[in-house]
Formats: structure tokens, sequence, C-alpha cells
């Protein structure tokens, strides 16, 4: 893509992708423009959360899961081949486990205590996007339950380019959840950020702004809520009012 036009990348994928299950017959695709459109992202937030875990269970061979967690969903009535239908005591016990597990998904995510997602000395606005240092989320034999879990509640997929991008290839991500002084960002507030010239960038910077509750592009009057090195028309000094 040039000159921040999206037509060539738009008709190169219609034209080469193709999405369908294994052993089938390729067929188009159904493109469906999405822009201006609203989309929460997210997984439910509530006991529902679990009859989402449920289809998957169903839809998948256990050997696709890992026993240890296949054993604790079966604890709870979700198993392969069997109906989930939860009394009422468990549903009151599913919905519980819901809110707390969201309250924590969330603290673990904007309000992370770990020294190793802050992206400098002093900073109080950034974060890195992939802590831990490994697309598998293991350090020494060790599962980062923290730090995969911050980044699958905000993210979607990840890669080794990723997490540690050799030079000259790959990208870097960084996210900012706070202003200067450390403070939440504020919807009803205008903030400013400056992007000094010259950034180390062999392709392109980009800034996206995302709604944190619905993990989905922010919806403004503009279909590509943010600022990118691509589009001209922003000026030599990168700077933007979000």
């Amino acid at each position: 893509m040039t000159d921040f036009d999206p037509v060539p990348v738009v008709r190169n994928m219609k034209e080469h992708f193709r999405l369908y299950s294994l052993g089938s017959v390729p067929k188009e695709v159904n493109w469906v423009n999405t822009a201006m459109k609203d989309f929460n992202t997210l997984h439910a937030q509530d006991e529902t959360f679990f009859d989402e875990v449920n289809i998957t269970v169903q839809e998948e061979p256990n050997s696709a899961g890992e026993p240890e967690i296949l054993g604790l969903l079966a604890s709870i009535g979700i198993e392969k081949g069997k109906p989930f239908a939860p009394d009422a005591r468990m549903q009151k016990i599913l919905a519980e486990a819901a809110a707390v597990g969201t309250t924590t998904m969330r603290t673990i995510l904007f309000r992370n205590r770990a020294e190793d997602v802050v992206i400098g000395p002093g900073s109080k606005s950034w974060e890195v996007g992939f802590a831990g240092g490994s697309y598998e989320f293991e350090h020494d034999g060790v599962a980062l339950i923290n730090s995969r879990a911050r980044f699958h509640f905000y993210a979607t997929g990840i890669t080794p380019a990723m997490v540690k991008p050799p030079v000259g290839a790959g990208s870097q991500y960084v996210i900012g959840l706070r202003d200067a002084e450390g403070k939440a960002l504020d919807g009803s507030k205008t903030y400013r950020i400056h992007i000094p010239p010259n950034v180390p960038a062999k392709r392109f910077w980009d800034i996206t702004v995302y709604d944190n509750q619905t993990r989905s592009l922010l919806q403004t009057d503009n279909p590509y809520p943010g600022v990118t090195s691509i589009d001209k028309s922003i000026g030599p000094w990168g700077y933007a009012c979000l």
C-alpha cells in the first residue's frame, strides 16, 4: 500500500484469498465492508462466557485441547458429547467466576505492576505490547500466565517476529493506556501525541485508537481512527490530536 491507498490491498485480497473447510472445494469468499460499523470483539464477560467455551469443546476434538484444561472444564459440566446444563447452584458459581475473571483481566491489562511491561524508566503512559519476551509465553519451563492473559485480552494473534523482531524485519508494538501523569485516558478529553521527526521505521509508523470496552477500532467519523506515516496529509512533523 502506498500513499495510504487501501484500494490495491483490498483488490489483492479479493483476487487471491480463499477461506474454506479442509478437504472441501475452494469457493468465493463473501466480502463484507465493515467500515463505520460497530463491533464488539471481546468474549462474553458474564456467565454466558462458559457457553462460548462449551461451543468450542463440542466443535473440536479432545486432541485439540490440553488434558489438564479439559479436566477443569469437565469439573464444571463442560464435556465433549454431553449437554452443558448448569443448575441454579452452578449458574451462580459461574456468574461470580466470570465477574472475578473479568475484573482480574482488566486489572492485569490496565494496571499491570510487572516490571517487564514498562517501556522505559519513568514512563507512565506507555507499555510494551508483548511482555515476557516469548510468543509462547513461557520462560525456563514456566508458563507466563499473566503475560499471556494480558495479551489475549486485548489482542488476538502473535508470532515470534512480533515479540523479538529481527533487525530489518518484523514490527514493534507499544501500548498507550494512560496520560503523561499516569491517569487513565478519558474519552471526554483531547490528547496530543507528538511523534519526533525521523522515526527509525523502515516502512512506516502507525497510531491506532481502540475502544477498551469492545477491543475494536474506536468509532469516529473517520473509517481509519488513527494516523500513519503512510498518509502524507499529516505533514512532515508527524503529530496528531486524537
